[in-house]
């Protein structure tokens, strides 16, 4: 969304049009008070709710009101201060500071790290008997969550509590940690300025925009919501491969990973 300002003043000006038929939901790493900031200072319009921290809160705005029965998902016993003891004793790796963490998500700056650090890490992790979800992104932002939460499943839940179809939601997304909300079953927009973690998807669920940011976005809205893009009257389902997303056979959780340096 943020990127251009002609773009996301164009982008404000449409959805403010489709108001109230549009429910409008950003799903970001930054935390709620982050968003209420750029809602106050930039064109960003203001939402029906916000997933932050990768997934792992959800609020609506502008209350702030936190959805707790997003939490009774997650999977018992997780420890958020064991996870940062364990992975802050490792070589290369360090805390993020406090703003980026919370109850359910821990974060760590690691240059450059190599698909088998990765796993080491996640192995780790596992043999201590925690569950984790890792997201890898701007070789240098690594995030760990509960096993099982994300930005897609978050979504997921907040449509199935709206009532929400899921042919009847749209998402997008620039970069690795975005790459869960591709695997819902969404109508799904890869902005121009996407990495290749999203570039490569392909699919019927899947429109690349030829514009980056807002103005992206705001072009694969018109396209799904177009009678001819209808998901619904295509029978569409999601037939592509997110290759980023490594599963464990053994755990429930799995890693998001970013080779692409990119802005947080």
């Amino acid at each position: 969304m943020l990127g251009n300002d002609q773009g996301l003043q164009a982008f404000a000006k449409w959805i403010a049009q489709c108001r109230p038929a549009q429910a409008l939901v950003y799903a970001t790493g930054r935390f709620f008070d982050s968003v209420v900031e750029l809602v106050e200072t930039t064109s960003l319009p203001a939402p029906d709710a916000v997933i932050c921290g990768v997934g792992t809160e959800i609020r609506l705005f502008p209350s702030g009101e936190l959805v707790s029965e997003w939490h009774r998902h997650f999977p018992p016993g997780w420890d958020t201060r064991r996870v940062r003891e364990l992975l802050s004793s490792l070589p290369n790796v360090s805390v993020q500071p406090s703003r980026w963490q919370s109850k359910f998500k821990a974060s760590f700056y690691l240059e450059n790290a190599s698909s088998d650090e990765i796993d080491n890490i996640f192995e780790m992790l596992w043999s201590e008997s925690i569950l984790p979800t890792i997201v890898y992104s701007s070789s240098r932002d690594l995030d760990v969550l509960p096993a099982g939460v994300n930005k897609g499943t978050a979504a997921a839940f907040l449509a199935s509590a709206w009532g929400l179809p899921r042919h009847k939601v749209m998402v997008s997304g620039d970069s690795a940690n975005d790459l869960a909300l591709f695997e819902q079953g969404f109508q799904g927009i890869v902005v121009a300025n996407a990495h290749r973690e999203l570039k490569v998807l392909e699919g019927p669920l899947v429109y690349h925009a030829d514009r980056p940011y807002a103005m992206g976005v705001l072009e694969g809205l018109k396209h799904w919501m177009s009678p001819v893009a209808s998901v619904a009257e295509k029978g569409g389902h999601p037939t592509f491969w997110t290759p980023c997303r490594v599963p464990c056979p053994r755990l429930r959780g799995h890693v998001l990973r970013e080779d692409v340096p990119r802005r947080r």
